[in-house]
């Protein structure tokens, strides 16, 4: 894959959790944060959006909030830009 968006937000706290059962050795390294606070590497092919803060979208908090019918149509147009752009890059 060419390129990789993550989509994240404050109130995924779902994410931490996991990052704490990992540090106790419960589940995989596989599952981190990145829900949580985005992704933190320096890879320039994976950007992060914060959903919790980006202009003209709805704010979303929670893991799946963002699949909630609403807030879905409301982000779909951003999302399939994205799409789009890197697929015309």
């Amino acid at each position: 894959m060419g390129w990789i968006d993550v989509y994240f937000n404050a109130g995924d706290e779902i994410t931490e959790a996991a990052m704490c059962a990992q540090r106790l050795g419960l589940v995989d390294k596989v599952w981190g944060e990145m829900g949580h606070a985005g992704y933190l590497g320096a890879d320039q092919k994976i950007s992060s959006t914060d959903c919790g803060a980006t202009a003209g979208e709805p704010n979303l908090s929670g893991h799946s909030d963002m699949g909630t019918p609403a807030k879905f149509v409301a982000w779909a147009p951003f999302v399939v830009q994205r799409i789009r752009a890197h697929l015309t890059n």
